[in-house]
């Protein structure tokens, strides 16, 4: 997996391939990509979450846009996980650490 590192109040685009367990593309096409993250593991509530746009589907490629929303968060380090639907199936592609880093332009 990949851990993220953004800085606080960016809006960075995160673009993910999903592959199969030989490291192959999936083709995700007509499915429903998300980024959850939370404080931790055991938190039920999300810091934010993402529903991703298909960019190139056929080859497994999802580009998730950020807000400021999601990301004016307190700096620290979170978790993350991506999860794929289509067609009943859901499957968690991704899962490491969110860090958001303190940006010098504010205090």
């Amino acid at each position: 997996m990949v851990n993220i590192s953004i800085y606080r109040g960016d809006t960075p685009t995160i673009t993910a391939v999903v592959k199969d367990e030989d490291g192959n593309t999936v083709d995700i096409t007509g499915a429903t990509m998300t980024l959850s993250v939370k404080e931790n593991e055991n938190f039920t509530s999300y810091l934010f979450q993402s529903v991703g746009s298909l960019s190139n589907p056929a080859v497994g490629e999802v580009k998730f846009f950020l807000t400021t929303a999601n990301t004016e968060q307190t700096p620290g380090t979170y978790v993350y996980d991506i999860q794929y639907e289509k067609a009943g199936e859901i499957k968690t592609v991704a899962k490491d650490k969110f860090k958001i880093l303190t940006d010098i332009t504010r205090p």
